[in-house]
Parts: C-alpha cells; sequence; structure tokens
C-alpha cells in the first residue's frame, strides 16, 4: 500500500501499525510526535494505531542543540 509520509509517497506493508512503521525505518517513538490525516496520535496507542492505503503521515522529529 501507499502512504504519504512527510509529503513524499511511500509504500509499505499492508496492516502495519504505526509503532512497526517507525521501527522498520529506524525511527525512536520516543523522540517524535506523529499525525495520521491531521489527528496527533498519543504515543501510547502507536500499536493499536493501523495505517491504511492513502493515509497522510507527518513525522516531526525532536532535535536537541545548541
Amino acid at each position: 500500500m501507499f502512504l504519504t509520509v512527510n509529503g513524499k509517497q511511500q509504500e509499505c506493508d499492508v496492516s502495519v501499525s504505526l509503532k512497526q512503521f517507525l521501527e522498520e525505518n529506524g525511527i525512536k517513538k520516543e523522540a517524535v510526535v506523529c499525525e495520521i490525516n491531521k489527528q496527533v496520535i498519543e504515543k501510547g496507542l502507536y500499536s493499536d494505531t493501523f495505517l491504511k492505503e492513502e493515509d497522510v503521515l507527518e513525522i516531526v522529529q525532536f532535535v536537541g542543540g545548541g
């Protein structure tokens, strides 16, 4: 299936949870906030939130620095 991830089309497995998607793409869930179709998803729901065809996923990653 295809998703839009941070403005770019990306292919992923069918029936993948948000948690699985992040892990498969090397993204630590502790360092990001995710939004699916303009709705922020709570970190506690990442395992129970399954991505669907044509979802729009925005991943915002926190970066430290000074």
